[in-house]
């Protein structure tokens, strides 16, 4: 192709710096793929092959490095395989729909949480909308209410104001459903009429060194079988890459049931609907056979238990610190005997007030402390 039919996207010193026009000095697969290509008529596939091959360089030059991982007390991390390719993030970039999420430093493919969370959300979002269309009312109230419990409210489902935009009953909008059947939580006065989710979900990074970045590409026909197909080319991640995926409880807000519903549908979401572009096509999806557990708080000894709790009660603030008794019942024994023991240390007297004042708060912490034989003292 001749060089005149390519415009480089950064200005001539910078490129003289790298080796010229080929930037053969560029070591950085997410600068090369997302800011310092060449545009022009057909050359996205030799701009990703280039970035493929220093994806590849890069790989064997931290085949001692593994990929970050963070622990943190109470989280749930396990790992995936790809079933198809996937590609994540493809509009980001200066080529058109050729880009991928890779980590800015490192280089290697990753799923956004924020790209997890909503994987999940919709995936529960598709159980509840399964049980109400079965009638099983039951069911979709209490899947409803962990959706808001772990997600948040609203939960990005609103009921549309102007009646003519609505495609479905009201009852079939997320929110309104929820104002429906807890009014005194999700109403109009409700007291969590807007909350925060309960769970974070960490960016799913490779598991190990297999991953690979090929090449794909797709051909338009366009409407005349007399025109020429135009290839379009884009990078993605090859199949049978392992990834792993963690979640991890938020402080004072994350119970057992909202962990275990933020993972099962995490898992159900990849593997039911992908993660990436060109799911229909059978893109992005991971294969659940392949699920192995690295962390998990039902595996802790006691001991470990203990400490994984106390981390996360002495880590609430101790501001608002009451307000964790509209959640205690739900709690692990651990966590409840140390938030006790922590709230009778540090708010007796607000103890002895809500004795005084029949605070209902006060009830539900004498029966915590009596199923764990726990004397309170706070007078």
């Amino acid at each position: 192709m001749a060089l005149e039919n390519k415009i480089l996207s950064v200005q001539q010193g910078v490129a003289e710096a790298l080796g010229g026009m080929g930037l053969p000095e560029l070591d950085s697969v997410s600068l090369r793929l997302r800011k310092m290509v060449h545009i022009g008529q057909r050359v996205s596939n030799d701009e990703l092959k280039q970035v493929c091959n220093v994806a590849e360089k890069n790989k064997k030059c931290l085949k001692n490095f593994p990929p970050p991982f963070i622990a943190v007390p109470g989280m749930v991390a396990f790992t995936l395989r790809l079933g198809g390719r996937m590609m994540v993030d493809q509009a980001g970039g200066v080529l058109e729909n050729a880009n991928l999420c890779l980590h800015r430093n490192l280089g290697f493919p990753m799923i956004p949480g924020s790209a997890l969370k909503g994987i999940a959300l919709h995936a529960a979002w598709c159980k509840w909308l399964e049980a109400l269309e079965a009638g099983s009312q039951a069911e979709a109230r209490d899947i409803a209410k962990l959706i808001a419990a772990t997600f948040g409210y609203p939960t990005g489902d609103p009921l549309p104001v102007n009646a003519a935009s609505r495609t479905r009953e009201p009852a079939c909008y997320l929110d309104a459903f929820l104002a429906s059947e807890f009014p005194e939580d999700y109403g109009k006065d409700g007291h969590k009429a807007a909350s925060a989710g309960a769970v974070s979900y960490l960016p799913a990074i490779p598991a190990d060194g297999e991953w690979k970045l090929v090449v794909d590409v797709l051909n338009s026909h366009r409407d005349s079988d007399k025109e020429n197909p135009i290839p379009v080319f884009f990078p993605a991640v090859e199949r049978g890459a392992k990834f792993r995926f963690a979640v991890i409880p938020i402080m004072g807000r994350s119970t057992t049931a909202t962990l275990n519903f933020a993972v099962e549908m995490l898992k159900c979401g990849l593997s039911i609907n992908g993660a990436g572009a060109k799911t229909a096509a059978g893109y992005g999806w991971f294969d659940p056979a392949s699920d192995e557990r690295i962390a998990d708080r039902s595996s802790c000894s006691q001991e470990e238990l203990e400490a994984v709790y106390q981390v996360e009660v002495s880590g609430l603030p101790s501001i608002g610190l009451e307000e964790i008794v509209d959640s205690l019942d739900a709690r692990d024994e651990h966590f409840q005997r140390l938030y006790l023991i922590r709230l009778m240390n540090e708010k007796a007297s607000l103890l002895r007030k809500w004795e005084k004042k029949g605070n209902p708060r006060l009830k539900t912490v004498q029966k915590i402390a009596e199923k764990l034989n726990l004397e309170l003292i706070y007078r």
